[in-house]
């Protein structure tokens, strides 16, 4: 009883962007339910290592695991895991303590046989691997979900499926897929009524548009994520949704606009708000303050965006901009540079950006365009033209085999 009505307050917790308070009640209910997060980086690797050990046998050898939690704490595990997933791999970037969980909730399934659960978590698992960067687990845990799918009697049911689906796909470029599987996530969702998951649709869609170069599509799904997050008095929504519009602005050439939204949304997750949602506002703060010839204000906010890049971890391809608007505002900064303490200190972070964005890239296939286009500018920044033409060029193909206008236009 006690775990339930903290997985409750958990739920409403995540509901209103709360997610510090969100992780914290999942956290003490999950021990209740006997799978305690663990506290210690020692005991993170440990458990981790055992969980991964049990999962490897488990498939390699195709027999049942030892049901550790009985059948209703398995269940009330199950429901808990839902949000508790999202908040730390979405919004927190935190995987190790999200496969704990997804893991966790995946034995679950498998243990009274939940079969919807079992798909999602499948696909959880996939994804996981595949941005650690493990692209061929990725795709076997995937194929494991889709087996099940002729199971599941009701379409409307695999909004989770589909959602995971759509960051697999974006993040090889297969934007066909990726838009079909965003339409049925909505689809799904809508019919239950779940406005936060229709809200969290909207935001990864107009991440998708913004690989894509639509500014027009991507300000009506930011439009639409800034009206479910007022009618939900969720903060973390609203950000998000004048985050996308700053973007659009941005592109245009509205500056001032832009940075203006930029201001507000940074304003309303201060504090216990998404460190990925700050690092996505930061890092265009330092690029629209660079374009701006604010070079001040650029260079407190590039110092904040690379301090958040080396806490998080990005879960999707929709981060992209983030990374590539903190080499941006860096190649600037250092472009600038006058003195020779300043030189120093913008090389280091410039280096730092670069490493950043190829990390990045090695986990999702759409950043490498960016990323070999930031390294031409940086080759071609230290004199050496030849190296920096060459970068550039692969840049080209890349966004055109990737099917990335806006890449392609930036390589020029």
């Amino acid at each position: 009883a006690c775990a339930t009505i903290l997985r409750r307050l958990s739920k409403a917790a995540y509901a209103l962007g709360c997610h510090a308070e969100c992780l914290e009640l999942a956290q003490r209910a999950m021990t209740l339910l006997g799978k305690p997060i663990p506290e210690t980086p020692t005991q993170h690797l440990k458990t981790i290592l055992r969980e991964t050990t049990k999962e490897t046998t488990h498939r390699l050898t195709n027999r049942p695991l030892k049901a550790r939690l009985p059948p209703a704490a398995a269940q009330e595990f199950l429901t808990l895991s839902r949000g508790t997933s999202d908040a730390y791999f979405v919004v927190k970037g935190r995987l190790d303590e999200a496969f704990y969980v997804m893991l966790g909730a995946l034995h679950a399934a498998e243990s009274i046989d939940a079969v919807v659960e079992q798909v999602n978590y499948l696909m959880y698992i996939g994804l996981l691997a595949y941005s650690l960067p493990l692209h061929r687990l990725g795709r076997y845990y995937v194929r494991l979900s889709q087996q099940l799918l002729p199971r599941v009697p009701d379409d409307s049911l695999l909004g989770g499926y589909y959602a995971l689906a759509s960051y697999i796909h974006s993040a090889e470029g297969q934007w066909e897929a990726c838009l079909d599987a965003l339409a049925r996530w909505l689809h799904s969702v809508e019919r239950i009524g779940d406005e936060g998951q229709q809200a969290l649709v909207h935001r990864t869609r107009a991440g998708t548009w913004m690989a894509l170069g639509r500014l027009d599509a991507l300000w009506e799904d930011g439009a639409a994520e800034l009206r479910l997050g007022r009618r939900l008095d969720n903060e973390t929504m609203v950000a998000s949704g004048l985050f996308y519009h700053a973007l659009v602005l941005y592109h245009r050439g509205e500056l001032v606009r832009a940075q203006a939204l930029l201001t507000e949304s940074m304003q309303r997750i201060e504090g216990g708000g998404s460190a990925l949602l700050r690092l996505m506002a930061s890092s265009m703060q330092a690029a629209v303050g660079c374009r701006a010839g604010e070079l001040g204000p650029a260079q407190r906010s590039l110092a904040l965006a690379l301090a958040l890049l080396a806490r998080v971890q990005p879960p999707t391809m929709h981060y992209l901009e983030g990374y590539a608007a903190t080499l941006e505002a860096a190649l600037s900064l250092r472009q600038a540079a006058g003195a020779a303490a300043e030189c120093a200190r913008t090389e280091r972070q410039l280096r730092r950006a670069l490493w950043h964005l190829g990390f990045f890239a090695m986990k999702f296939p759409v950043g490498r365009p960016r990323l070999l286009i930031g390294l031409g500018r940086y080759l071609w920044l230290h004199d050496r033209p030849q190296p920096a033409l060459r970068s550039l060029y692969r840049g080209l193909a890349e966004a055109a085999r990737l099917r990335m206008p806006a890449e392609q236009t930036r390589a020029h």
